[in-house]
């Protein structure tokens, strides 16, 4: 599609965005005169405005978990994301006025009741990509591995990326197959347990020799000449956890992603007074400058 050649979108991960600047910048205890503490609101809008001016973007979009997590994946997983502590009440208001801000400020985001912030950025992915589009997407979340591509990478703070031959050079496999090893090795982030006796480096060796899991545990596979006997049979034996892992960690793909709501450059009064009225002087002057 020539008139997207030039195109490109930002996709932030809203929960991480927020949590990262939470305990970035939680000695500087910013608050307003009242006691009310703003320093991960700051530290948001200041990276997005950092990320703005660095990268370019013409359409921005900021992905937020809906609350009361994801049903589909507890009912496949009941202890899913199960050992997560109850957040800081000061980050819990910050995520709240936050969320809100956005909305008043003009700011491109989206939540979608029953699924994750993860969920709209490789949806917002794969639809970027289909009509032409180039995206970006600001998360350090292993689980968006598998909609990298040619026209999707994750780009960090600092400028640099996370494209897919970083993932083959460092696991061996091709980005779209790290799904099925963290299905194989467990991701305890997340409480999924992995296959006894298979980590990281065996699953990926099987996923280097087979391509797939299933092409991996088909009867007559050659398992055995990958890896030992004993290993082989446990992970046979094991096969529907690993199945169920894959359908936990799957991505949805197709949340449907309004871009024409999603352009840039934002209406720059409107966000700069919102962030004004929050107090929030120096990312209003970081934003006005970035979006202009």
């Amino acid at each position: 599609m020539d008139s997207n050649t030039a195109q490109n979108v930002l996709v932030i991960d809203g929960g991480y965005a927020t949590h990262r600047a939470f305990h970035a910048l939680s000695a500087s205890n910013l608050s307003r005169p009242d006691g009310t503490p703003i320093w991960a609101i700051h530290g948001f809008f200041t990276s997005l405005a950092k990320l703005i001016a660095m990268r370019k973007p013409t359409h921005l979009l900021v992905a937020l978990d809906a609350p009361g997590g994801c049903p589909t994946r507890k009912t496949l997983l009941p202890e899913y994301k199960s050992n997560r502590t109850s957040p800081k009440p000061e980050f819990v208001s910050q995520a709240l006025e936050l969320n809100l801000l956005l909305a008043e400020a003009g700011v491109p985001h989206l939540s979608v009741p029953g699924w994750e912030a993860d969920d709209i950025i490789a949806s917002a992915a794969t639809s970027a990509s289909s009509r032409g589009m180039r995206c970006e997407i600001f998360s350090a979340d292993r689980d968006l591995y598998q909609v990298l591509s040619n026209e999707v990478s994750m780009v960090r703070i600092d400028g640099t990326t996370v494209v897919p031959k970083d993932i083959e050079a460092k696991y061996s496999i091709p980005a779209g197959s790290y799904m099925e090893l963290a299905a194989m090795r467990g991701e305890s982030a997340d409480c999924i347990a992995g296959v006894p006796r298979v980590g990281e480096k065996t699953a990926a060796k099987i996923l280097s020799a087979f391509g797939t899991f299933e092409k991996a545990v088909e009867p007559g596979s050659t398992l055995e000449a990958v890896v030992s006997a004993k290993v082989a049979a446990i992970l046979r034996e094991n096969a529907d956890l690993v199945r169920r892992n894959i359908k936990v960690a799957t991505l949805r793909k197709d949340i449907e992603i309004d871009f024409s709501l999603c352009s840039l450059p934002l209406e720059g009064e409107r966000l700069a007074a919102s962030l004004r009225r929050a107090g929030l002087m120096a990312a209003s002057s970081a934003m006005r400058n970035a979006c202009a």
